[in-house]
């Protein structure tokens, strides 16, 4: 016949009882002792924010320098587009518009965001004059400088400055 192992007393399972139960508890991602974020979230976020900036930054190239003129000077697609009779200043002004968009999602502070809208705004109106406007446009380079500004309010945040910019 089969012969029962010896084991705990019934009620008995040899383990402290003053264990809390964590069966049905929630784990945070941050330490609620420190209050520090979890590492692996914040380097995912590092990653996220550095890809995205990255992205941006050949996107405003594409807009204001990815064509090379001889001489050295760089053009790009919202220059070309500003060039369009009526619409293409508007056009401009959407395509900038995207990029203030995407940046206003890295939680960059809003005086940053204020910035580049006001560098879009400047370069969409003063584009609107027929001649000059156009060649303000090939010069100003609003999504150039909307992406070092983006550059500089992530590195001050990676630095854990938070003056404003």
């Amino acid at each position: 016949m089969h012969q029962e192992e010896p084991g705990p007393e019934p009620g008995k399972s040899g383990l402290p009882q003053n264990l809390p139960d964590t069966a049905n508890s929630t784990v945070s991602t941050s330490t609620a002792a420190s209050g520090e974020a979890d590492p692996h979230r914040r380097v995912l976020e590092d990653n996220r924010y550095h890809t995205e900036e990255e992205r941006l930054k050949a996107y405003a190239h594409l807009l204001d320098s990815a064509i090379r003129l001889p001489g050295g000077f760089r053009i790009g697609l919202d220059g070309i587009v500003g060039l369009v009779p009526g619409i293409g200043d508007l056009l401009g002004a959407g395509l900038s518009g995207y990029f203030i968009y995407a940046a206003s999602r890295l939680d960059i502070p809003k005086s940053v965001i204020t910035r580049m809208i006001l560098n879009t705004a400047i370069e969409t109106v003063v584009g609107t004059v027929p001649v000059l406007g156009d060649a303000f446009d090939f010069v100003f380079k609003a999504n150039d400088r909307n992406a070092r500004l983006l550059h500089a309010a992530l590195e001050a945040r990676d630095q854990g400055q938070s003056r404003t910019l």
